[in-house]
């Protein structure tokens, strides 16, 4: 019978589940995205990854229970198997960001920048983002750290999301639950912002629409705490999906139970279509 995560967790039944892209056969690859966090993915050689072979029908992307981190590490596992130039891109979702000295420091405690027990050469985009906050920490600030706020333009949203891929295109399955929150749904959105893909399970956590957290703690007492600095507009119309989540193409209600067997028989009836 299905057991809520955290109860199988606790149980010692929880296993290990590590980024990975494998071979189901008959052209169906799957592609294992956990949590985008350093830990996850600190042992991944990236360009050992299988490459795309002519015959790949269906690529499913499984983010489910992806708490979110950082979406390039997605990127990364990604690469080559997704047209990168064609996806939604952040500054094309319209967003407001609140900015001030504080931002920098704010953003750098974020678990997201922390390179511990990294191993080996940093993706790309990671180091990217830790070269970013340092560039931001190190520039000059005018002494009275005066707040500002910065008005991003809708230009993409997912309600123009359309699954309308080319004859003989590979279809993508982005296979997303309720505990798919974050960067994970920013992962979603750019999958979705591709006309090959669909999107399917059940709809994500909603924790993406309050953006850029930012992380310290309160003098004295020590108690660690986050603030949102930013606010998304995904949907286009101003709307909040913290706590509705983005929704899906396909509704999958036992989505979480879904094995190999099953994510064939879905990959069939998506190359279908």
């Amino acid at each position: 019978s299905r057991m809520p995560l955290l109860l199988r967790w606790l149980r010692g039944e929880w296993k290990a589940d590590p980024p990975r892209i494998e071979r189901f056969g008959d052209g169906v690859v799957y592609a294992r995205l956990p949590e985008f966090n350093s830990s996850n993915y600190k042992n991944v050689s990236f360009a050992s990854l299988p490459k795309p072979e002519p015959g790949d029908r269906v690529l499913i992307v499984d983010l489910r229970n992806n708490g979110g981190g950082s979406a390039g590490f997605g990127d990364e596992m990604l690469k080559g198997w997704i047209d990168e130039s064609a996806t939604v891109k952040f500054n094309q979702i319209g967003h407001q960001l609140n900015s001030s000295c504080l931002f920098p420091a704010l953003k750098w405690n974020s678990s997201d920048t922390d390179p511990r027990g990294a191993t080996g050469p940093l993706p790309t985009g990671y180091r990217e983002i830790l070269q970013h906050f340092l560039d931001l920490m190190a520039q000059p600030y005018p002494p009275d750290c005066p707040r500002s706020v910065q008005t991003t333009p809708v230009q993409w949203t997912y309600l123009q999301r359309h699954f309308h891929p080319r004859a003989g295109e590979m279809r993508i399955i982005a296979l997303v639950n309720s505990m798919c929150g974050s960067d994970c749904e920013f992962m979603t959105s750019e999958l979705a912002s591709l006309p090959q893909t669909i999107v399917a399970g059940t709809n994500t956590y909603g924790i993406a629409g309050f953006i850029q957290p930012g992380y310290s703690v309160l003098p004295h007492t020590g108690l660690p705490y986050r603030i949102a600095l930013g606010r998304e507009n995904i949907y286009g119309d101003n709307r909040s999906f913290d706590g509705s989540g983005l929704d899906v193409d396909v509704v999958i209600p036992q989505t979480d139970d879904l094995g190999p067997k099953e994510l064939r028989e879905l990959a069939e009836v998506i190359a279908r279509q």
